[in-house]
């Protein structure tokens, strides 16, 4: 199943924008996690783009879970 492509893009290129907005202010101790969240989005647009949409379902499932699981916790 394809989706909604056009749809996910947007989605994508408006997250993409708000995590930029969001690194131009952002504390020197968040900076590295919003350039790891806006390589992500880049990753997944450019899969979407490409026709990949479900490796980029999966890609973005998995994100998700992996970011569930260790959110709050120290990354030592």
């Amino acid at each position: 199943s394809q989706g909604d492509t056009a749809g996910a893009v947007h989605a994508l290129r408006t997250s993409a924008a708000s995590v930029a907005m969001a690194m131009a202010s952002a504390p020197a101790s968040m900076v590295a996690d919003l350039s790891d969240e806006s390589r992500e989005l880049d990753e997944l647009l450019a899969d979407v783009r490409d026709g990949q949409v479900s490796r980029a379902a999966k890609s973005s499932s998995a994100t998700a879970a992996r970011k569930s699981r260790t959110r709050g916790r120290p990354t030592t």
